[in-house]
């Protein structure tokens, strides 16, 4: 990811930044992704399966923080599937 295209991803829709701790490592990473607001809260899409790093690494933590819009906000961690939406 370009350094300098990070901060327009912490303010402009539908781009957010998953900030969190490598759970082996303890490094610190930002992680630009695509969040989409729904009734609940906010939802990040997988783009390729549940073993995503960033993905591990919030749920090893119980959570972390990211930004959206300008706003940090903290980040509670859950992973579900198409066929467990109601």
């Amino acid at each position: 990811m370009n350094p300098l295209a990070m901060p327009l991803m912490r303010r402009l829709p539908p781009f957010a930044v998953l900030h969190h701790r490598g759970r082996r490592s303890g490094r610190s990473y930002d992680t630009p992704v695509q969040a989409l607001r729904t009734n609940d809260g906010w939802v990040v899409a997988l783009a390729y399966d549940h073993n995503s790093a960033w993905a591990l690494n919030l749920l090893a933590a119980g959570g972390g923080k990211w930004w959206i819009r300008s706003r940090t906000l903290v980040a509670h961690p859950g992973i579900s599937s198409p066929d467990q939406q109601p």
